[in-house]
């Protein structure tokens, strides 16, 4: 211990009296280090950090509900078939219900979109949690149709309130309906995911309330047993497997079958583990991410890795210039282990500082990421970078691995120092002769060759970035204003809601400027999608019949109104537009729009005018028992950037279906910016209704940047700019720090040169030819690495080639503009040696 003690206390001297290197080896080892740890951090609370829970025994799971078919869809429970199964016990020891939906909050004069949870009485316990404050809900309160108005807080709505010591039997107006507050959930807690944080819960009584306001647009309440809304969790009791419980399901399932074979006809009942990531219907498993994640850890992993060789370059010269020390050392009886032991701590000390900087870096970087995606979200984030135990140990871990990495192969190669040759203080002579593959020169081609293809990745993302900025939908974006607002936020039903939407639309088709005005449930890049499955005329089928599959096709459902094609600049390929006859209510037949791939799937080499449609038996959606008749054929439009071909859709008119939400889409007339109408609009919607929430009032092509899609690309451009950048700056360091030890080494070799005769110009162009080796080598290498990545990473690249020309070529140009400069310096540090001098050094 007192040797130890004694090797820090020197390696602490020695780095204090070598500042410039002891920075540098700091800001090279935090690049590495710190990246690292940043990706780890976010790995970490995706994957890694426990849910909140007391510690309950047993295994929380999902419970699906499957299709006994070739297409193995799934479906949602209702709450009489969510009784049964908990009533049968079958392999939980607790079993509870939710289902997610956006409310209203309005407080004062405001009101504002929020996250509610709508749960059964059991939903904490089921999780093992204990509320902060207050009870949970009852069995009363949870029976749907109670007069319960009682909801729980959040950890962060109580914050908001100053942590408030009244806060149980506050109230809250959700959805214009008054709510007592009567528990407070505990800090963290979100519930089966660990990504967002409902604002509130309220008990399953409340569902009809709330959940149909937002978007379902269907009469049907939640007692219903052919109304499909709820997710179930279970917790299986300690050692039963999932093997086990299934059994137990199937068993279950053939009992529901029998007793209700309308509604619950070959379903297959399983549980799985409950998703981190993901509220579905469907089985989902998080290790879907571990490829995608230990891919990204793995490119953090090679900017660690080249720092580390960038160190041990370093290291090594900066080891040459103490050859002297280390020949006194070994003269007066130092052995080679306490010299590597020493250089060792050396390297420890500069890792140690290194992770500290890395770590706070880590930290910061993080919560500038999650802030990015919390501006484009419409719900509460619950991710946030947390310095837990394990980011700690995991930086430690990247600290020590860079230690062995980048210290101890240098500390042993210095320990054989020639005694006698350093006390004769020959380190500064002709040079010796020039060997391409030193350690140093394959050190620094590594490293560029490694830089290339960080740098070719990120050229890659970039290009992907601006396709999705500049991708053709499939509808016009240039001259569009889109607004959000939603009549039930504030307690409107379907009259007034209706009331509210006709006179907008009246006010807005009026309004100088404004070529056309027209509403829609959903929008294109969105954070909502509705898919409906649609047939042909006939006997009406179900997703797990024998012969459905190609006759019922999933179809994009929006709900809009007149002139909605007209817009958005969608062809009409045939038939009509919706008129604004269209949006007042009718019966009999509901008046739809396709556009072509749907009608190539449905009527394939027909003409679909005027044919019948119907939605599948198993849909429980808005009119799903009435006939729909084709009146228009419209072009193709793309509803997420992801899609690699237009999907399917289908228009309903507005008149046929109510949903409160509506996006308004407001067309500026030729030669009106439409940003000019932003203010008219939003003027508009709060003379006709004052108390209507507005949510957004933007342009489309705005939309369209804030879009989460977007977002993705942007941000993994960026995060890919920043490794390549960070990668090609350190290889850039190392080829500079090679190229000055080298001039520095042979400064009396350039004073025989002049004195022979050789111009400064001649001896830049030599340094500078030399070092075309090392960058002819990285470039050759990495170009094949580069496309090795590019290829894995294909899937998530947004109409770019992953072999893409450009994005090479740029990679290349910035690696050679950057690998010249490093090596310009040092060469024209050597045209600028006075012979003289140089013939004197020893």
């Amino acid at each position: 211990m007192h040797g130890l003690v004694q090797d820090l206390r020197f390696s602490f001297r020695v780095l204090s009296r070598h500042r410039g290197f002891t920075a540098t080896s700091i800001l090279v080892l935090a690049l590495g280090i710190g990246i690292n740890a940043g990706i780890f951090t976010l790995i970490n609370s995706l994957l890694l950090r426990p849910r909140v829970s007391s510690g309950a025994p047993g295994t929380i799971v999902g419970v699906h509900s499957l299709e006994r078919a070739e297409s193995g869809n799934s479906r949602a429970f209702s709450y009489p078939n969510f009784e049964d199964i908990r009533a049968a016990r079958g392999p939980f020891t607790h079993l509870a219900a939710h289902n997610m939906a956006l409310a209203g909050v309005t407080e004062g004069e405001t009101t504002r979109r929020a996250m509610i949870d709508i749960v059964s009485a059991n939903y904490f316990d089921t999780l093992g949690v204990a509320l902060a404050r207050g009870r949970s809900f009852t069995a009363a309160e949870e029976r749907p149709g109670a007069p319960a108005a009682v909801a729980i807080a959040s950890y962060s709505e109580w914050a908001r309130t100053g942590f408030a010591d009244d806060v149980l039997g506050r109230t809250t107006l959700l959805n214009g309906r008054e709510y007592t507050i009567v528990g407070v959930a505990p800090r963290g807690f979100g519930g089966p995911t660990v990504i967002m944080e409902p604002d509130y819960y309220v008990p399953l009584s409340a569902h009809d309330l709330i959940e149909w306001d937002l978007m379902s647009g269907t009469k049907k309440t939640l007692d219903r047993r052919d109304y499909h809304r709820l997710l179930l969790i279970g917790r299986l009791p300690p050692g039963m497997s999932i093997e086990a419980a299934d059994r137990e399901m199937a068993s279950i399932a053939r009992r529901m079958e029998e007793a209700y074979p309308a509604e619950n006809a070959r379903q297959e009942l399983i549980v799985r583990p409950l998703s981190r990531l993901n509220i579905s219907t469907s089985p989902s498993d998080d290790r879907q991410l571990y490829g995608p994640v230990a891919l990204l850890q793995g490119l953090g992993g090679v900017v660690l890795l080249i720092s580390c060789l960038n160190l041990a370059n370093m290291m090594l010269a900066h080891g040459v210039s103490r050859s002297k020390e280390m020949a006194i050392r070994q003269a007066i009886g130092g052995g080679r282990a306490r010299l590597v032991r020493q250089l060792v701590t050396e390297g420890f000390l500069l890792a140690a500082a290194g992770g500290v900087v890395g770590l706070a870096a880590a930290y910061l970087g993080t919560a500038v990421l999650l802030g990015s995606l919390t501006r484009v979200m419409p719900i509460r984030i619950a991710l946030e970078p947390v310095l837990d135990v394990r980011v700690v140990l995991a930086t430690i871990a990247f600290a020590a691995l860079a230690t062995v990495t980048f210290g101890l192969w240098p500390a042993v190669r210095l320990s054989r120092t020639d005694t006698i040759r350093a006390l004769n203080d020959q380190t500064a002579g002709m040079g010796g002769a020039r060997r391409w593959f030193s350690t140093a020169n394959l050190l620094v081609t590594a490293q560029m060759a490694l830089s290339l293809a960080l740098l070719i990745l990120s050229a890659l993302f970039v290009r992907a970035a601006a396709r999705g900025a500049e991708a053709n939908p499939g509808f016009a974006l240039d001259r569009t204003v889109h607004a959000e607002v939603d009549p039930a936020l504030v307690g409107m039903d379907e009259t007034k809601g209706r009331e509210v939407r006709r006179q907008l639309l009246e006010r807005l088709r009026a309004t100088p400027g404004v070529e056309a005005a027209t509403t829609a449930s959903i929008i294109p890049f969105g954070e909502v999608s509705i898919t409906r499955r649609v047939q042909g005329d006939g006997p009406r089928l179900r997703g797990n019949e024998p012969g459905a599959t190609g006759k019922l096709v999933g179809a994009h459902y929006y709900i809009v109104g007149a002139d909605y094609f007209r817009t958005l600049g969608i062809e009409l390929l045939g038939g009509r537009e919706f008129t604004v006859a269209d949006e007042l209510p009718s019966r009999g037949a509901v008046r739809v729009i396709i556009d072509e791939p749907l009608a190539k799937r449905l009527f394939p080499g027909e003409n679909p005018m005027g044919r019948r449609l119907q939605f599948g038996a198993d849909d429980d959606g808005a009119a799903s028992e009435r006939p729909m008749e084709i009146v228009g054929l419209v072009a193709p439009t793309r509803h997420d950037m992801f899609e690699r071909e237009p999907e399917p859709h289908i228009y309903v008119a507005s008149g046929q279906v109510y949903v409160s939400t509506m996006h308004l889409h407001v067309r500026a007339a030729q030669g009106t910016a439409p940003a000019s109408l932003i203010d008219t609009v939003r003027a508009e919607i709060r003379t006709a209704a004052p108390a209507l929430p507005v949510f957004a009032v933007t342009t489309l092509e705005a939309h369209r940047d804030r879009s989460i899609p977007l977002w993705f690309l942007r941000t993994a451009a960026r995060l890919f700019v920043i490794l390549g950048a960070a990668a090609a700056f350190l290889a850039v360091v190392g080829l500079y720090g090679v190229k000055s030890y080298i001039v520095s080494r042979r400064t009396r070799e350039f004073g025989v040169r002049q004195a022979l005769g050789a111009t400064p110009p001649d001896l830049v162009r030599q340094v500078l030819r030399e070092g075309l080796p090392l960058t002819a080598g990285g470039l050759a290498l990495g170009l094949g690495l580069g496309a090795l990545l590019g290829r894995v990473l294909s899937v998530v690249l947004y109409q770019v080639s992953p072999f893409d020309v450009v994005s090479f070529a740029a990679a290349s140009a910035v690696l050679v503009a950057a690998a010249f400069l490093a090596a310009w310096v040092p060469a024209q540090r050597a045209g600028r040696i006075e012979p003289m001098a140089a013939m004197r050094d020893r």
